[in-house]
């Protein structure tokens, strides 16, 4: 257990430091931190320090060991499953995106599953509607990367 990001020492950014920093790269992550309401942290890792979305204990928890599915037997959750699911049109956008978040996912990663392009369209939907929770629904085709 002691492998899990949550008990790392870690630091929470301050959103005008991610906006700014690494010309601009990380400005979307802002804006989806405000959005979902999920901070964004520094997580030394050997001599390197992360930027990660803080980890939700419980997903850690969850991710790292086998579970019961169903009373189908015990199974770990492949997070390649859950990305194949997700493109089959298993889930929205924002429960996918949520899930990467609190599971801890770098920033870099993140970025990596989901291309500007829908990070783009989920923030537009939800600056043009911010009371509705599945904000990106009728912009971003299931799956669409």
């Amino acid at each position: 257990m002691s492998d899990f990001i949550h008990k790392r020492p870690m630091r929470v950014l301050d959103l005008a430091e991610v906006r700014y920093a690494h010309d601009g790269c990380y400005e979307d992550c802002a804006d989806l931190s405000n959005i979902f309401n999920h901070p964004i942290v520094e997580v030394a890792e050997g001599d390197s320090k992360i930027w990660r979305w803080k980890p939700n204990a419980l997903i850690e928890y969850v991710l790292g060991r086998p579970v019961d599915i169903f009373g189908g037997g015990k199974h770990k959750i492949d997070l390649n499953d859950l990305c194949m699911e997700y493109c089959r049109g298993g889930f929205p956008i924002e429960e996918y995106m949520k899930f990467n978040m609190d599971h801890g996912y770098s920033l870099c990663g993140f970025c990596d599953v989901f291309s500007q392009d829908v990070i783009a369209k989920v923030i537009k939907a939800h600056r043009d509607d911010p009371r509705g929770w599945m904000i990106a629904r009728a912009d971003v085709k299931r799956g669409e990367r």
